[in-house]
């Protein structure tokens, strides 16, 4: 009878040992994404929830050049001007990194970006803020350029992200604030600013220029790309060209309108 107790004594005691033991391991993650999911506000095609506190943007799922990897609709604010503040750490699969920027869906305004940095395998602090007035179709959402996230994961914990409205004549304040072209007066002949094409078209943003500044240069328009015909390649030969003041120097050969630079 003894022997009996202590065979089932030690039968509960295995038993109760695999049950903790079971308890205690990390939670299975799935390779690959289901349905859409939610997570703290946010939406996304690509990701996994990992813990309460992280989510895992699975690279090898998103479409080639996919701009939103996950994203917060600001639905409820259409019509009004609000403040966003966010935060979060990102890090990815690799000790390559990517290049990640968290923006606004607005294309009239180039895509306003929030906060942008390089992340590696190690945790990065992304910390930012932006005014924005809302419209329909606006999203603040994560975003790349021009890398191969096939193989890359992209790990987002700590999510932070405050909306608070603000005055809709906030932006006019640089047009009333103390002119910089007049401050630094008889110490810079020339202080200027890079814009793009529609933002010129903003009054407002023309109302700042010219109280501002007493120069401009051209912000995309001046890439390579546009000047190039949205042509740009990886060059494969080169050829020499000779400068203005007589130098020598390399150039790509076989990218089309090369010449116009």
């Amino acid at each position: 009878m003894k022997k009996l107790i202590n065979f089932f004594g030690m039968m509960l005691l295995i038993l109760t040992s695999t049950i903790f033991t079971s308890c205690e391991k990390d939670p299975v993650i799935p390779d690959v994404p289901g349905e859409q999911i939610e997570f703290k506000g946010f939406k996304s095609d690509s990701g996994i929830i990992v813990d309460d506190n992280t989510i895992r943007i699975v690279g090898s799922t998103l479409k080639e050049n996919a701009n939103e990897f996950i994203s917060y609709d600001l639905k409820d604010y259409v019509g009004k001007r609000i403040k966003i503040d966010f935060s979060c750490k990102m890090k990815t699969s690799n000790s390559t990194g990517a290049f990640l920027m968290w923006q606004i869906l607005d294309k009239e305004s180039e895509y306003p970006i929030v906060v942008m940095n390089n992340v590696t395998s190690s945790w990065t602090d992304f910390s930012g803020s932006k005014n924005v007035t809302v419209k329909d179709g606006f999203l603040f959402y994560l975003s790349t350029f021009k890398i191969d996230y096939s193989n890359l994961n992209i790990d987002i914990k700590n999510l932070k992200l405050t909306i608070s409205e603000v005055n809709q004549n906030a932006d006019d304040e640089w047009t009333v604030a103390p002119s910089l072209k007049e401050a630094y007066e008889g110490k810079l002949d020339y202080i200027g600013m890079s814009v793009v094409d529609n933002e010129i078209a903003n009054q407002n943003i023309q109302a700042g220029l010219k109280r501002h500044f007493n120069s401009i240069t051209m912000g995309n328009e001046m890439k390579p790309d546009s000047i190039m015909g949205g042509s740009w390649s990886t060059p494969t030969s080169f050829e020499k060209f000779t400068a203005s003041n007589g130098k020598e120097i390399e150039v790509p050969k076989n990218i089309l309108a090369f010449s116009k630079l």
